[in-house]
């Protein structure tokens, strides 16, 4: 499923493999071997995908039709949209996956909270540096 909504999506935006293959830093056999199949692409790759296309790793992957999470609740506060919005950024930035797959089902407060250690974690991890 994988390779068909890639290619779709691609299209969506008007963009030969090429341009999109730029926007990464890949190469065009790259992108035509992930829309044919052939490759494999890492979830690091699936989830920058993901966010440059603004769809789910889900529906990337074939996991759901559901395009993005506000389709999945109808009218989303725009609050919690936006929480969502920032908490994508920051799991991006630690690769935290696997919570931005549930974030959707919880609460304002929920959310306000993992952003919360999200900020820490990322604040940390530019400390290190």
């Amino acid at each position: 499923m994988f390779p068909q909504r890639l290619k779709a999506l691609r299209k969506e935006k008007k963009l030969t493999a090429k341009e999109l293959g730029e926007k990464f830093s890949l190469a065009e056999s790259t992108i035509s071997g992930y829309e044919t199949g052939a490759r494999k692409p890492d979830m690091d790759t699936i989830n920058k995908f993901a966010d440059f296309f603004g769809v789910s790793v889900d529906y990337l992957l074939g996991r759901t039709n559901v395009r993005n999470i506000s389709q999945m609740h109808g009218d989303v506060d725009p609050e919690i949209e936006e929480l969502l919005e920032k908490i994508r950024s920051k799991g991006a930035e630690i690769e935290a996956s696997a919570i931005l797959r549930t974030a959707s089902q919880l609460e304002k407060e929920q959310l306000q909270d993992i952003l919360k250690v999200f900020e820490i974690i990322a604040k940390n991890k530019n400390n290190q540096q």
